[in-house]
């Protein structure tokens, strides 16, 4: 292997093995959530003979994180003193998988070269928001946004029904999937997808709650945690820099026409993408993403302090495309940063009706973008992003 090949393979191996020690730094660090939720999940399933734990409503998760939790368990029984690195363990092997992905997605753009690929890789391995969700607070967003970059990646190679199983996918891991859920009527719009992959997904999730139906939980309580999830807390915020932090809590019981309000908008899109010329590019694909994983948990209301983190991720990507924009990612990892030091240190550097002001102005940046981009005539040089699927 010449010099040429082994630099970019050196810097990567060079950069997980320091991203990996960046993350041991916080590996014994224990939040609230650890005491009060995972750890106790993990003890559950340990002392109810495993699997069989499976068939019991003990947590507010569905149930592939679950069967991680489980397959850890069996795997590594530790004391409870490690019990902190084997959940953070989990989180931490879906970051590598989520930045791999975002590796494939820019090299999609940059066909010729594999430092810039991998650049992209290590700026989503070290985004400061990435590290503190696995390694420090034991959360598991890396999970559903893996699936969400993976989908991306799908739509821009043209494999449809992939890019509908990884969403199927991530969203049997989160209910936060969904913010990247109008990219797909947008593409519909557009003729870009075919209307019957649609079912794909839903099957996806179907299928992933088989095994816990097989042991014994019971389909309808399963198909119901995501609206118990929904019903947990009454704020109209929990911390997150949005659009909520400006209205006060006691209208939270108005918060249904937050939501009506954000399929309006969606369906404004979708209108205004039907009245384009616009053709779908790979470039136009990922601008469409970043708009929707930053927009919906912008204007939705009952959103937490960690629900910026597939717009944390995607708009690395966003900003390896369109390197004008490099502030993007800056700005939302600041303002989902700002919220992140607040539960994890009780640090709350800028107020949040303050730090919400930076997303809504990155919406207005590539919304006002995308508005030009529909506006104008497609050039015929353009390489087009067509339905088909390679074969």
């Amino acid at each position: 292997m010449n010099s040429s090949k082994r630099s970019p393979a050196l810097l990567l191996a060079v950069g997980i093995f320091l991203a990996l020690v960046v993350r041991y730094r916080f590996i014994f660090f224990e939040t609230n959530d650890y005491s009060n939720y995972l750890s106790t999940w993990y003890n559950f399933i340990k002392n109810r003979d495993n699997i069989e734990a499976l068939r019991d409503p003990f947590s507010n998760h569905n149930m592939p994180y679950l069967y991680l939790l489980t397959m850890s368990v069996v795997l590594f029984p530790v004391r409870e003193a490690y019990t902190v690195i084997v959940i953070k363990v989990i989180s931490i092997i879906f970051d590598i998988m989520m930045a791999s992905f975002a590796y494939e997605c820019v090299r999609m753009k940059y066909h010729e070269s594999k430092m810039i690929p991998i650049m992209a890789a290590l700026a989503t391995l070290f985004a400061p928001t990435v590290i503190l969700n696995s390694a420090a607070w034991a959360q598991s967003d890396a999970i559903y946004t893996t699936f969400l970059v993976a989908c991306l990646y799908a739509l821009l190679a043209r494999r449809q029904a992939w890019a509908f199983i990884a969403f199927g996918l991530a969203f049997s891991f989160k209910l936060q999937a969904l913010f990247l859920a109008p990219l797909f009527l947008w593409l519909l719009i557009k003729k870009t997808v075919n209307w019957r992959c649609f079912f794909l997904s839903p099957l996806v999730y179907l299928i992933t709650l088989i095994p816990a139906w097989l042991i014994g939980r019971p389909l309808g309580d399963m198909l119901l945690i995501y609206i118990r999830q929904s019903q947990q807390y009454e704020f109209l915020t929990h911390q997150a820099p949005n659009l909520y932090q400006w209205i006060p809590n006691a209208y939270y019981d108005l918060y249904p026409l937050g939501v009506v309000f954000t399929v309006i908008v969606v369906l404004i899109i979708a209108w205004l993408l039907s009245k384009s010329r616009v053709k779908v590019t790979e470039d136009l694909l990922v601008h469409l993403a970043t708009f929707s994983v930053l927009l919906l948990p912008y204007i939705l209301p009952k959103m937490h302090d960690r629900y910026f983190f597939s717009a944390d991720v995607i708009a690395i990507i966003f900003a390896f495309y369109f390197p004008k924009y490099w502030y993007i990612p800056i700005g939302i990892g600041l303002a989902s940063l700002n919220s992140y030091l607040a539960f994890l240190y009780g640090v709350l550097i800028v107020p949040l009706e303050l730090m919400a002001i930076i997303p809504a102005t990155l919406i207005a940046v590539l919304g006002w973008q995308l508005l030009r981009d529909f506006n104008t005539p497609p050039a015929n040089t353009l390489v087009q992003f067509h339905s088909s699927e390679r074969p």
